[in-house]
């Protein structure tokens, strides 16, 4: 029920006291400067603006066919001078695109023309954007998912393990795991979703490595029936791990290690 708004805050929309869903436009000191991501049970932000409390704010809702269809990024806000800030193809299309520079700007429009052969199967995927002013990214207004499942278990464990899906690389899940080594982390996305790829990241704090020899992925629709293992690794000694999947559809992500290590 959580909506964020434009200065990175968050408003629970059930919470009248907090203003509800005039929340992220109330004057004064609580003005946050409108919406910026609608809440995962009306996840569409539409083109027409809606009512509230305090005055009108971007429509948020589970289809915008009644509200000027999903609100757009009209091209001469993307490109104010006609052009793009920078276009690529075929083999000049690279893993990494960068560009630096002083902006302002109120969206970004990123256009794919043709689309690559993956798996048997025309698709583009973009892993993340990220748009920085001041140091800060101001893209990442991602709701994270949430921890659904952690071994050892515990409220503490579980609380820290959001950590680990923070997208901070300052933040890091440090647990101490079984007499046997084993430690498990199940994410729940919040709905069924299409997979391209999953990373897992071990941590490096002060300089010592924790990391794992031993472990796999699997993702289902079930965390306790329905989970197929698309990885497992034996003998690893790297501190990230990518795995590809095409495209697969799965609500749960689980990662279990069975030997850990550290330097």
């Amino acid at each position: 029920n959580r909506m964020q708004c434009n200065d990175l805050s968050f408003v629970d929309v059930t919470d009248i006291e907090a203003g509800g869903w005039a929340g992220c436009i109330l004057s004064g000191d609580d003005y946050k400067g409108g919406r910026a991501k609608c809440p995962p049970n009306f996840p569409l932000m539409c083109n027409d603006p809606c009512p509230t409390s305090a005055g009108e704010d971007w429509c948020c809702a589970t289809s915008c066919d009644d509200y000027g269809g999903l609100r757009d990024c009209p091209p001469e806000q993307a490109m104010p001078a006609g052009v793009p800030i920078v276009e690529a193809m075929g083999d000049a299309v690279e893993d990494l695109i960068e560009q630096t520079s002083m902006w302002q700007m109120q969206c970004l429009r990123v256009q794919m023309d043709r689309n690559g052969m993956a798996y048997g199967q025309q698709i583009s995927g973009i892993e993340e954007i990220e748009a920085f002013g001041e140091g800060d990214n101001i893209a990442s207004r991602y709701f994270g998912s949430e921890v659904e499942y952690t071994l050892p278990s515990g409220q503490t464990n579980e609380i820290q393990a959001s950590y680990a899906l923070d997208g901070n690389p300052d933040t890091n899940w440090l647990v101490t795991p079984q007499a046997n080594g084993l430690v498990i982390l199940a994410v729940d996305l919040g709905e069924v979703k299409t997979l391209m790829s999953l990373e897992v990241i071990f941590a490096t704090v002060d300089g010592f490595q924790y990391k794992s020899s031993k472990f796999d992925l699997s993702i289902g629709n079930n965390i306790w029936t329905s989970m197929t293992e698309v990885d497992s690794v034996i003998g690893f000694t790297q501190m990230s791990r990518k795995v590809l999947l095409g495209l697969r559809s799965a609500r749960y992500v689980k990662l279990t290690v069975e030997k850990v290590y550290s330097t």
